[in-house]
């Protein structure tokens, strides 16, 4: 017999989160990509808690705001065909 327990060890309120699948990162730090009029759009954000399907945004998103999951590019990179992104 088996069982599946889930232990909640910090819980937290009024917070803002997103899908780890939106995170990205490099050289200059945390940022996601948002919709915009002329296509994705990167923004800075901060990041805090990170649990296992989601990551708390202090800062840096507005509640409601739209961010964009998996490999898209923000507008105005290009990269070549077969090219790693």
């Amino acid at each position: 017999m088996t069982a599946t327990v889930n232990v909640e060890i910090e819980g937290r309120s009024d917070v803002l989160s997103v899908p780890n699948a939106a995170l990205r990162r490099d050289a200059s730090g945390s940022y996601v990509l948002v919709p915009g009029p002329n296509g994705a759009e990167r923004r800075t954000v901060e990041v805090g808690f990170r649990g296992e399907d989601y990551t708390e945004v202090p800062a840096g998103l507005d509640a409601g705001e739209r961010v964009i999951l998996g490999n898209a590019v923000p507008c105005g990179t290009a990269t070549a065909a077969g090219a790693s992104r």
